[in-house]
């Protein structure tokens, strides 16, 4: 299991198996290929399979939080593509199931102005 929390408050975490965990910091992490700082939080986050957004001094929160918001919608929306094609586990049930996960990650994400 893989865990993004966005406070300390137990409703404002995420919770998802640990491929989606992984996959989600992936498809932001290529979105962004120039933001070393980003891809070095989330290559941490994923060896504790763990993620504290509210730990992070808030320049770095705001870019996870917005990264996050700005794949998820896009793939929701179909307009970014998922590396989660590429999977070998990544077939039609998976990512629809990878797809639930992000709506999910959608409605624990804090507001742009908190």
């Amino acid at each position: 299991m893989g865990v993004i929390s966005f406070s300390k408050q137990p409703e404002r975490y995420w919770q998802a198996a640990g491929w989606a965990f992984r996959q989600i910091l992936d498809d932001v992490s290529r979105f962004y290929p120039d933001d070393t700082s980003l891809q070095q939080e989330f290559e941490q986050a994923k060896c504790y399979d763990s993620l504290s957004v509210y730990a992070l001094t808030q320049v770095m929160a705001d870019r996870v939080v917005g990264g996050i918001r700005q794949v998820a919608e896009g793939i929701l929306a179909g307009t970014i593509e998922s590396g989660i094609c590429s999977q070998p586990y990544g077939d039609l049930d998976t990512q629809n199931q990878y797809k639930t996960g992000l709506r999910e990650l959608l409605l624990s994400l804090p507001e742009a102005e908190e």
